[in-house]
């Protein structure tokens, strides 16, 4: 065996080695990358599935609160001009409900707002601003509202939490479409048509 050969076998060799290395290394960092992908969309999905548990926990609340203040409306006695002391012990109890879940609702908008979900969060906000407004009326001021005003309230806070849905439902519906394909694509060739 003479030196060309010896040159030409280590060359082959070489060659052969520096290739499998290279491609082993573009498939990893590829595999990689699509595994970091699908761990942020499955926490993405985890936090917003947090949100809305929280979110529906503080609306069923709510409903639970509006749904006795209609029943205070429209039963036997009517607050005339006030609630009786009965009436709020009742009312007190599902305000100290709603309270408790309201608390979390901060929660939830700040991670809306860490996720970039910021319709979701500014519906989520305003639900909360509404419903606190209402509640400093009724529950710090004990302002008895017209059944007229507690009817129109309830109406735009039902809004408020249709379009917090239509908001979340976007972003499901947006983090089930697939990821842009960011894996290794050779440039082309200058002058290649």
């Amino acid at each position: 065996m003479d030196w060309i050969e010896v040159i030409d076998s280590a060359v082959k060799i070489g060659l052969g080695a520096a290739i499998s290395g290279i491609g082993a290394f573009l498939l990893t960092r590829d595999a990689y990358s699509r595994e970091i992908q699908k761990i942020a969309h499955v926490r993405r999905l985890d936090s917003l599935e947090q949100v809305s548990e929280k979110a529906e926990e503080c609306f069923s609340a709510w409903r639970r609160l509006a749904s006795k203040l209609g029943g205070v409306y429209a039963g036997r006695n009517p607050p005339d001009p006030d609630f009786s002391e009965r009436q709020w012990k009742q009312i007190l109890v599902r305000d100290r409900e709603f309270l408790e879940t309201r608390q979390s609702l901060e929660h939830a908008v700040a991670r809306l707002r860490l996720l970039s979900a910021r319709e979701a969060a500014t519906r989520l906000a305003k639900f909360n601003s509404m419903v606190g407004e209402f509640r400093e009326s009724l529950i710090l001021q004990r302002a008895t509202p017209s059944r007229e005003g507690f009817a129109r309230t309830r109406a735009e806070v039902e809004e408020c939490i249709r379009e917090f849905h239509e908001a979340l439902s976007a972003i499901y519906l947006s983090a089930d479409e697939p990821a842009p394909d960011k894996s290794f694509k050779p440039t082309p060739r200058r002058g290649a048509a």
